[in-house]
């Protein structure tokens, strides 16, 4: 009986030993993937706007925190930064934005400064298929919304 007892605390004490928190690394939002490229369908425009998430597992090591960064073409100049968030949530927040300083169309310039301010503005996500929605803080309304392509 006594071995019995001995055997079973060995166990226990082995398994409690391989649950080590404190060396997480960042995993992505969820077991499904989001890295990929994404192409902007709403709002809807005559630019062809893409997004790129690359998982970004050198930002941080803070348990629980995920990040990816992010790139793409906007309608005149290419974009990138971070997005950050939890993996208990679906909240997230989007670093400054930087990007390359072409000149462009009127049209198109507005077009970006305002997909940039968006951009930042995001708080939440939700995926839903092949579509990944970013929310800014209080609103479905602006939405911006992509298509993942293959």
């Amino acid at each position: 009986m006594k071995t019995i007892l001995i055997l079973v605390s060995a166990i226990a004490l082995i398994a409690a030993s391989c649950n080590d928190k404190t060396n997480s690394t960042i995993q992505p939002l969820s077991a499904t993937s989001f890295a990929g490229t994404y192409k902007l369908v709403e709002p809807a425009s005559k630019f062809e706007v893409s997004l790129v998430l690359t998982p970004d597992s050198t930002s941080s090591e803070i348990t629980n925190r995920v990040a990816y960064k992010i790139g793409g073409r906007s309608s005149v100049n290419h974009y990138f930064g971070t997005l950050t968030g939890s993996s208990a949530s679906r909240d997230v927040q989007i670093s400054a934005i930087g990007a390359t300083k072409m000149a462009g169309p009127a049209d198109a310039m507005q077009f970006e400064t305002d997909y940039f301010k968006k951009l930042q503005a995001v708080k939440r996500y939700e995926v839903t298929g092949n579509r990944l929605k970013l929310f800014p803080e209080g609103g479905d309304a602006s939405a911006l919304v992509y298509e993942k392509e293959k």
